[in-house]
């Protein structure tokens, strides 16, 4: 009988044993496709479950499929987040209620889930909070519509007319407000025509009904699109004396466009943040407080009651990489203090009081003879232990219940490290971390396994050095999937995700571009009239499945446009756009050791349900490709059939979608072959 030891094939289906001389096609049937990317082995000599190559493939359930798409969150398609968005966290007070927080390189932002919009709450006064009607001048009516806001119950709405030229249009006086301490001007704005930059400006004074008499400063209003509210942060040009004592804030129409409506809110002066891309959020609750740094500005709070933010009590000149609640106690790692940076230091406040950092039981350690060199670059407990990560060592830190010394950190793990602040994964009794040459496991002792030995080789040597820091890391508890964004190729931002599948240790790479991410949970069962696709086209998705329930969790990304996306199971394609996905199979080749076999392959089945399929072959290791046959698909499960006329020793087949709201999902496949002579 001719053996096929690559393809593990059993003849006898086609012939008994000794009749191998009658048989002509022989077939080989692979009923696995879920066993992910493996790139450590030769595509010829892979288990046949495997792929060499894939792009936005999911391996669930014993099917391999499409990655799910992904839909705007918060009306940021419309109207952006001011700033790279850097992540997000859920807070939670003991009396049940709840707040989504966004972080940007800009601003912090609560979300409203009545109006499902971002609130700014960074540390701010209100200007005008638009929610009483300002003066108008001749010409110009004003409002306060109800129906057409961004914060609060209403906007102001100034109705300009043909007749009215240039000049304040409208204004509010208030008593003086003390404006120099802060750096930009945030607003909502909206206009009924499109308009060019500086054609409208806001104007604080000093002078009541929007005078000029007084120090006053213009701030210049960017372009905007006709009839969409847009947000924005511009910076104060003028020098601080000459906003210290604001008496009136007025819309200043610089150039005449003829009838037009102007839409105003939440207009407030803002202190916004300093950092970038390379400065991440921390943040944790303690006492009903939300606490937070992005290691550059400051430690902030938040109550959930006030209208912004403000520092953090005891920790002036303060903040941090990393923050957590043990013992406790609020710590923080890697500080800066007073002009000054530790990043060996872990400080601690007082037990129960996260804004006592000099009374009793309060402190800090310097981790020197436990990290020699290193520096810290995050901290995720694990157990009872708190796991402090340095750059090349892992150490603990134990609460030991001693007032005087609450903590003991002693080294674990010398020459393995964290390469990025954000990509730890905590399972609970296990993190999964990304070093500096391949990803990790600790589970508390003395050494590290590797994880993920099918992709590394990809990993290493596509990722971008340079800014292989602001990698991050989410886990989609609903799948078991953890999810590793790496700047590659150069990129300076996260671009490629490795996706590692925990259930059945699957890994696949997709490429999607963000920021950060983070988590939320839905508010409310998602109904038929919120689904974007006619029904019957949703052949992935029962109607009862948990992804479409309320409290379900959901993902979250952002990117440096300020755009908010959620992982969104009803759909095919990112926030709109086509997800190009491909699958390879492995080198197929009808030969034992290094003989190489010249064979005529001449059938492929394969079961698939979804869109539309696009497969091609190659017989050159996937460097060149056949013309594609296309199919189309439905939501059953069917066979499908390619009758093909190849003479190769080796061929691999590319199953590929590209179609906007296309949906693609493998079962199994079938290969018919005739061995020809190895001469």
């Amino acid at each position: 009988m001719h053996r096929l030891l690559a393809l593990g094939f059993d003849t006898r289906a086609q012939a008994g044993v000794g009749e191998m001389a009658k048989t002509r096609r022989q077939y080989h049937s692979i009923y696995d496709l879920t066993g992910g990317l493996k790139t450590d082995l030769s595509p010829t000599v892979i288990p046949e479950k495997y792929t060499p190559d894939c792009r936005e493939f999911l391996f669930r359930d014993g099917v391999a499929m499409k990655a799910r798409g992904t839909s705007f969150f918060a009306d940021t398609e419309n109207s952006s987040l001011v700033g790279s968005v850097m992540g997000f966290d859920q807070y939670y007070k003991t009396d049940g209620t709840e707040k989504l927080i966004c972080f940007t390189t800009k601003h912090v932002f609560a979300y409203n889930s009545s109006t499902e919009l971002f609130e700014c709450i960074t540390p701010s006064t209100v200007v005008s909070d638009c929610e009483t009607a300002w003066t108008a001048n001749a010409n110009v009516g004003v409002s306060n519509p109800t129906d057409d806001k961004r914060r609060g119950s209403k906007s102001v709405k100034i109705a300009i007319s043909d007749d009215f030229t240039t000049g304040v249009a409208a204004y509010l006086d208030f008593s003086a407000k003390d404006l120099s301490s802060y750096t930009d001007l945030y607003l909502w704005i909206k206009s009924s025509c499109a308009t060019s930059d500086g054609d409208l400006k806001v104007r604080i004074s000093e002078q009541t009904g929007g005078g000029t008499g007084a120090d006053y400063e213009d701030v210049s209003i960017p372009a905007l699109s006709a009839g969409v509210w847009t947000m924005l942060t511009i910076p104060f040009s003028g020098a601080a004396t000459t906003r210290d004592a604001i008496v009136s804030v007025s819309l200043v129409v610089a150039t005449d466009l003829g009838d037009q409506n102007v839409w105003l809110d939440d207009i407030r002066a803002v202190s916004t943040f300093t950092g970038d891309e390379d400065n991440f959020f921390t943040s944790e609750i303690m006492n009903n407080l939300f606490i937070f740094s992005n290691g550059v500005d400051g430690i902030y709070k938040w109550n959930m009651t006030d209208d912004c933010c403000s520092s953090l009590g005891g920790t002036s000149g303060w903040s941090c990489l990393k923050m957590l609640k043990h013992g406790e106690r609020l710590c923080l790692f890697h500080t800066f203090e007073a002009g000054g940076r530790y990043p060996q230091r872990v400080r601690w406040s007082v037990a129960g009081d996260p804004e006592d950092w000099t009374g009793e039981g309060s402190g800090y350690a310097d981790l020197v003879t436990v990290l020699g060199v290193d520096w810290i670059q995050s901290a995720e407990a694990l157990g009872s232990f708190v796991v402090v990560y340095a750059e090349r060592t892992i150490a603990l830190m134990e609460y030991t219940a001693n007032v005087s010394s609450p903590f003991r950190f002693f080294g674990r793990v010398n020459g393995v490290g964290l390469s990025a602040p954000r990509t730890v994964v905590n399972l609970g009794d296990e993190h999964i971390f990304l070093g500096w040459d391949g990803l990790y496991s600790y589970t508390g002792g003395r050494t590290v396994e590797p994880v993920g030995k099918e992709i590394r080789q990809v990993l290493v040597s596509s990722a971008t050095p340079e800014y292989i820091h602001r990698s991050f890391a989410i886990f989609i508890e609903e799948h078991g999937e953890c999810r590793f964004y790496i700047p590659s190729a150069s990129s300076e931002l996260p671009n490629r995700y490795y996706c590692y599948n925990i259930q059945n240790g699957s890994w696949s790479i997709g490429e999607r571009t963000y920021t950060g991410c983070g988590y939320y949970s839905r508010k409310q069962n998602l109904t038929i009239d919120e689904m974007t696709e006619p029904i019957d086209s949703y052949t992935w998705l029962r109607f009862d499945d948990a992804s479409l329930l309320a409290l379900y969790p959901i993902n979250l990304y952002g990117d440096a446009n300020g755009k908010v996306y959620q992982d969104d199971e009803t759909v095919m394609d990112l926030a709109g756009e086509a997800i190009t996905c491909w699958i390879e199979t492995k080198d197929f080749v009808s030969s034992e050791g290094y003989r190489r076999i010249r064979t005529y392959w001449c059938e492929l089945n394969f079961e698939a349900r979804g869109t539309s399929v696009s497969v091609r072959y190659s017989c050159d290791g996937g460097k060149t490709w056949s013309n594609a046959k296309s199919f189309t698909l439905n939501g059953d499960w069917n066979e499908y059939r390619w009758d093909i006329e190849v003479y190769s020793s080796m061929i691999r087949f590319r199953f590929e979608s590209g179609e906007k709201g296309a949906n693609l999902e493998l079962r199994q496949l079938e290969i018919g072959f005739i061995p020809l002579s190895d001469r």
